[in-house]
Formats: C-alpha cells, sequence, structure tokens
C-alpha cells in the first residue's frame, strides 16, 4: 500500500508489480520500470529493446456489464412506453 502518495519509488514500484492494472498503458508500465532500473544504476537502453515476449490481455468485461449492455435498450423502450401511457395523445411518441 503506498503511503506517501509522493514517494515516486513506492509508486513506481506499485505500477510495476500490477502490470494487469496499467495494461491500457504500456507506456506507464514502460517509465515506471526504468524508472526503476535506473535507481538501482543500472542503464537503460530503449535502443536494444525488442517488442516485448508477451502481451498482457485486457480484462474481459464482467457478465454483469455485459447483461446490461443487452438490458439496456430493452429497459429504455419498456420505460419509455410505460411514461407515454401517462402523455395526453399529441404527445405520444411515434412508432
Amino acid at each position: 500500500m503506498i503511503t506517501d502518495i509522493f514517494d515516486r519509488d513506492q509508486v513506481a514500484a506499485h505500477v510495476v508489480s500490477h502490470p494487469e492494472r496499467f495494461c491500457r498503458v504500456p507506456a506507464v508500465l514502460a517509465a515506471q520500470w526504468a524508472y526503476l532500473k535506473l535507481r538501482r544504476g543500472q542503464p537503460v537502453r530503449f535502443d536494444r529493446l525488442g517488442e516485448p515476449a508477451y502481451l498482457i490481455d485486457r480484462p474481459e468485461a464482467s457478465p454483469l456489464a455485459v447483461d446490461l449492455a443487452e438490458r439496456s435498450p430493452r429497459i429504455s423502450a419498456a420505460v419509455a412506453r410505460r411514461k407515454a401511457q401517462f402523455l395526453p395523445p399529441e404527445q405520444w411518441p411515434t412508432p
């Protein structure tokens, strides 16, 4: 747990040790990794680094989020139909 938000060493260690949380922005991982290497006195030569040997997949959407995305249009349409029952005829939505 990060105790001091301004302690860059702790922030960098947290980012590097939790790649699944930062997989959407690989540059953040690379920058924090390079920072930690330089703090240890190890040079970083980006021109000699190859492509990553592995890929971090994005986390899958939760089943609840998928279900909500599928149901949302139907729920909105049902609510609109229900609300239309209480409107005067001139304000009824056209199908």
